[in-house]
């Protein structure tokens, strides 16, 4: 495991960590691959003793045998489609079909995960002999919800025969149940010691965000193939930290290698679910629009007052990840100065759309040697101008003078954020809302989220983690005619 660094005295988890468990678990991802039913048996000749081998199949069989109707397809309103919400039935069968290996069940409060965890368990544990379920969530009292949520299932009178001659004992026990062919699900105490001694097929961890993050990495170790039976982790929660465990998964999900899932109140609402809009409404009423917009509607939770929208940024991400540096493009840059911090974002104009392909920063190096660094990576990068804040003065000094040593073509263009950065900050917003900027660095997006106020009323920013942001408003000053003004 990497060294992590010390942050405010708190201890900041990289992700690679979380990359490592995913291949030593061979967490590659499925879904190019065709759905595995190797592993799948028929109890009987019954419609309730038929495995599902469709996704069409496995909606019946919920509906009729298991009495839970899934919302499907997913919602045609165009908050879902632009936001590529999708139906808990989709989420169900990547699992059940073994298509996905890692997946992250993000979605509403009450929109029932946990029992459709508890689903998926109850029918790997009938129709593949052999299965291994475990359960953790947040709390061990968490975890046993799922397991009364398969005690149910196992006392619906569809499928008596089956609990007959399948379910050992005849009854689930407090932390869960075995079956006569070899499988089993448990729910597990949120501990150290608890994670560490199974190895199931199958992993579920629920309410991740309440979850203690050493708890969460020490669980990714559990899940090991068997009796031809695919390893899968499932990570099921809703979103109620702005930077809390959850929302890292989420951000993280591409280097981890994890499918998202995500469905908000309007793929269970009114005929397509078991919300009703009355129902809803008093929900409206009851909570602040902060609480029903995150919890409710899948909108990031912010810190305060954050100044750009994270939905935008996302975009933004999820568009400029894959981005490259092209030679021949225009190129500009932005920097941020910092007694012990410089910022350097480098922005590409395509004309399609803005590109801030390259971020660096430097921390506790000496002006000189920014500089000269500064000044390598725009001849390196044929960067036409840097746009820079103003403060303080000698380093935009030291900047020219670096650059007519080394022979820099680039400008360096001050910019006063005390007239300009309202402007800049304007700019960056129509951008991101338009879709009009790629961000590559994972840093950047992560920054640029907790960009925040300190005082929304008096407009005051607050001074933490903000230089790779006005890196990239000292540059977006450049562009003020975009706003009309």
């Amino acid at each position: 495991m990497q060294k992590t660094k010390k942050k405010n005295k708190k201890t900041i988890i990289k992700y690679c960590d979380i990359l490592s468990f995913a291949v030593i678990n061979s967490l590659y991802n499925r879904q190019e691959a065709l759905p595995n039913f190797s592993n799948i048996v028929d109890i009987d000749e019954s419609f309730a003793g038929k495995a599902p081998r469709s996704k069409e199949h496995l909606a019946l069989y919920c509906a009729t045998v298991l009495n839970n109707k899934f919302p499907y397809p997913r919602s045609t309103n165009e908050y879902c489609i632009n936001n590529d919400h999708k139906s808990p039935l989709d989420a169900l069968w990547g699992a059940y079909s073994e298509q996905d290996s890692f997946s992250i069940w993000y979605a509403m409060r009450g929109s029932g995960k946990t029992r459709d965890l508890a689903i998926l368990g109850w029918l790997e544990s009938v129709f593949k002999p052999h299965c291994w379920t475990t359960v953790l969530g947040g709390s061990l009292e968490q975890s046993i919800k799922a397991v009364a949520y398969t005690n149910e299932l196992w006392n619906m009178p569809t499928v008596a025969h089956l609990r007959n001659k399948l379910l050992v004992n005849g009854q689930v026990a407090g932390r869960g149940f075995k079956t006569t062919h070899g499988s089993q699900f448990q729910a597990l105490a949120a501990s150290t010691k608890s994670i560490r001694g199974p190895h199931p097929q199958k992993l579920r961890l629920d309410e991740v965000d309440e979850m203690e993050e050493k708890i969460y990495l020490g669980a990714l170790g559990q899940p090991k193939s068997n009796y031809g039976i695919l390893d899968n982790v499932i990570i099921s929660s809703t979103l109620h930290n702005a930077f809390g465990l959850m929302s890292e998964i989420i951000d993280n999900r591409y280097e981890i290698g994890a499918k998202l899932y995500a469905w908000c109140i309007k793929e269970v609402i009114g005929n397509r679910g078991f919300w009703t809009l009355a129902e809803f409404e008093r929900k409206i009423k009851q909570c602040t629009k902060a609480m029903v917009d995150a919890e409710y509607l899948l909108k990031r939770p912010k810190v305060g007052e954050t100044i750009f929208e994270f939905d935008s940024i996302d975009r933004a991400y999820n568009r400029g990840r894959n981005d490259i540096f092209e030679p021949k493009v225009f190129t500009e840059a932005g920097i941020d100065w910092g007694y012990s911090f410089t910022a350097f974002s480098l922005i590409q104009d395509p004309r399609e759309v803005f590109r801030n392909n390259i971020t660096k920063y430097w921390e506790y190096v000496e002006l000189k040697e920014r500089c000269k660094a500064i000044a390598e990576l725009c001849i390196k990068y044929n960067v036409v101008a840097v746009y820079c804040d103003s403060n303080p003065k000698d380093s935009n000094i030291t900047l020219q003078k670096t650059f007519r040593e080394l022979r820099c073509p680039t400008k360096v263009i001050p910019v006063s954020f005390n007239k300009w950065k309202g402007i800049g900050i304007n700019v960056l917003r129509f951008l991101l809302e338009r879709n009009k900027l790629n961000i590559t660095n994972k840093t950047a997006q992560e920054k640029m989220k907790k960009y925040h106020y300190a005082n929304p009323e008096l407009g005051q920013i607050a001074k933490i983690d903000d230089h790779i942001p006005d890196s990239l408003i000292a540059w977006a000053t450049s562009r003020y005619k975009i706003l009309g003004i």
